[in-house]
C-alpha cells in the first residue's frame, strides 16, 4: 500500500511541475547548407534598436559568441577579433558581419563596455535576450559562426574558431576568390 501511496504521489508531483511552466521554448531548428534561415531581429547595442540579423541582398557572417567575463570562452574573443579584421578589410563590400552576445544576465551597459573595449564598431554588436535568433537558426552553444549568401541561405557553419583566411574563403561573393 505503501508503495502505491508513494507512485500516486509522484504522478501528481509530475503532473503539478510539468503545468508550472508557463512559458514553453521554442524548439531548436537543425539547418543546413543550402537552407533559406528564417529573419530574426536582434537588439543593436551602439543604437539601442531592433534591427534584423540579415540584410537583403548582402551575404552575411553571423558569430553567436559569450563576450562577458563569467561566460566568456577563449574563442569568442578570438573570432571577435577575426570578424572585425574582415570588416575593416571588406569596407568597400556589401558583406553584412554581425556579433550576437549570447552571455547570460548581462546587463545593456556591460554590452556597451563591451563594444568600446573590444573595437567592434566596424561589426553590427548585438544582443539577443530573448535567444529568437539562437532558437530560430539552431544554435545550441557558443562560439557558432554562420556564414550565409545574399539571398538568406545557409553556406557554412562553424562550431569552432577558423582562421581568418578559412573564414574569407567561404564567404559568398568575397573578393577573395569565392
Amino acid at each position: 500500500m505503501l508503495k502505491r501511496a508513494r507512485a500516486v504521489a509522484a504522478l501528481i508531483a509530475l503532473a503539478l511541475l510539468s503545468g508550472c511552466s508557463a512559458h514553453t521554448p521554442a524548439p531548436i531548428v537543425t539547418h543546413h547548407t543550402g537552407d533559406r534561415l528564417p529573419a530574426v531581429r536582434v537588439h543593436d547595442v551602439a543604437t539601442g534598436n531592433s534591427v534584423p540579423v540579415l540584410e537583403t541582398d548582402k551575404p552575411a557572417v553571423v558569430a553567436f559568441l559569450t563576450t562577458q567575463p563569467e561566460s566568456q570562452q577563449d574563442e569568442s574573443r578570438s573570432i571577435a577579433v577575426v570578424l572585425t579584421s574582415l570588416a575593416l578589410q571588406n569596407t568597400s563590400s556589401s558583406l553584412r558581419i554581425v556579433i550576437v552576445d549570447e552571455s547570460a544576465n548581462v546587463n545593456a551597459s556591460d554590452l556597451v563596455n563591451t563594444l568600446h573595449d573590444w573595437g567592434l564598431g566596424s561589426v553590427l554588436f548585438a544582443s539577443d535576450r530573448s535567444r529568437t535568433a539562437e532558437n530560430a537558426w539552431g544554435v545550441t552553444s557558443t562560439p557558432k559562426i554562420v556564414v550565409v549568401d545574399a539571398s538568406g541561405k545557409l553556406t557554412d557553419q562553424f562550431d569552432h574558431y577558423v582562421p581568418p583566411a578559412a573564414l574569407a574563403s567561404v564567404i559568398p561573393g568575397d573578393q577573395n576568390g569565392s
